[in-house]
């Protein structure tokens, strides 16, 4: 008798404990993409426009080109990944990324290629089409795209 209430009072913990761990991964989740939206709303009216979203791939694929010959390949991307400080929770490898968005199938990635991932990203998460994404929007596409190939 003993030893089941042992093994229900320790399900129930268990369960708690899944639960707490849940909802602070997700409270994490969401104070970062709340600090991606104030970082990329650098105009700071509350909205992304295509433009912002834009500017903002465009930094970091300049982040990513590590020398600078204006192609990003696997290794450079994994590079930058392992400096987003643990943000980068997707399993998904970069090759796999960089595949997704490879258009001329070259093994690397370019601007031009970045950037219209980018565009077609913010046209998915812009759902109300006003041209622009609120907070709710971003959080919502994050949520959506999260370990889809080709999201950056």
């Amino acid at each position: 008798m003993r030893s089941r209430m042992f093994n229900r009072t320790l399900y129930a913990l268990s369960i708690s404990l899944g639960v707490a761990l849940t909802a602070t991964a997700v409270a994490a989740d969401e104070k970062a993409v709340a600090a991606d939206f104030a970082a990329v709303d650098s105009n700071h009216d509350g909205k992304i426009s295509a433009d912002e979203y834009i500017a903002a791939a465009k930094a970091r694929f300049a982040e990513m080109d590590i020398d600078h010959n204006g192609q990003v390949t696997a290794a450079e991307m994994d590079a930058y990944r392992k400096t987003t400080k643990g943000r980068d929770s997707s399993p998904m490898s970069s090759i796999t990324r960089i595949k997704a968005m490879d258009t001329n199938k070259d093994g690397q990635l370019s601007l031009d290629e970045f950037t219209a991932n980018a565009q077609a990203k913010f046209e998915l998460m812009d759902t109300d089409k006003d041209g622009f994404v609120s907070q709710d929007e971003l959080q919502v596409g994050h949520d959506t795209m999260k370990g889809a190939a080709g999201y950056y």
